[in-house]
């Protein structure tokens, strides 16, 4: 057995068991994650599974074909489609959150919203709306601005790297 991680599209990472597949680095495969099955790309294959032992990891289901990557790319079409109206939406109810991002899972099952906001957010109102428009689970998930800072990379005030 060995461990592989695997790259999502919003730049995340995770590592995952290969029970048996033939993986090679940078190829695509279909993951099973906690919001269920996932598109990403294989880019670092360990085989001392040592240093993985206490993780509780999921597995690689797939090496993904091609009418899987023609699903990936319609679901990252109708992820700018919700993000866009999820902004309207924030607009017309006078949220003062700002939206970094959606993403749905492989299935279209879960559409999860990443936001950045000054307090605490009564989003009730929101996720039911959208619930309704997209006929999926809603999830939204407040993020710190440092965890976005993070993640578009910068320098801290110490001169530190981010």
């Amino acid at each position: 057995m060995e461990i592989v991680e695997v790259k999502f599209n919003n730049n995340s990472c995770a590592y995952f068991r290969n029970n048996g597949l033939n993986l090679k680095l940078n190829i695509t495969v279909i993951v099973d994650t906690e919001r269920g099955y996932q598109f990403g790309k294989v880019i670092n294959i360990f085989d001392d599974i040592s240093r993985f032992e206490k993780l509780d990891l999921f597995d690689v289901v797939r090496v993904s074909k091609k009418q899987d990557y023609y699903h990936y790319l319609e679901n990252v079409k109708l992820e700018e489609e919700a993000l866009n109206k999820c902004r309207e939406l924030v607009i017309e109810e006078g949220l003062t959150m700002s939206i970094l991002d959606a993403s749905y899972n492989f299935d279209r099952s879960v559409l999860l919203f990443r936001f950045v906001a000054e307090e605490r957010i009564d989003f009730r109102k929101l996720a039911r709306d959208l619930g309704g428009l997209f006929h999926a689970r809603i999830e939204l998930r407040q993020i710190g601005i440092r965890d976005k800072a993070k993640e578009v990379g910068g320098y801290g005030i110490c001169g530190c790297k981010l």
